[in-house]
């Protein structure tokens, strides 16, 4: 997204996670070993 690149699949996330009222975190978890 900095390069100016467009994202739908984080944007989606964002969305998600309003709709709940929650953040991202704590809606996904992410897990950087993979």
């Amino acid at each position: 997204m900095e390069k100016g690149n467009y994202s739908p699949s984080l944007e989606l996330a964002f969305r998600i996670a309003r709709v709940f009222g929650k953040s991202i975190e704590e809606v996904f978890l992410y897990d950087d070993k993979q």
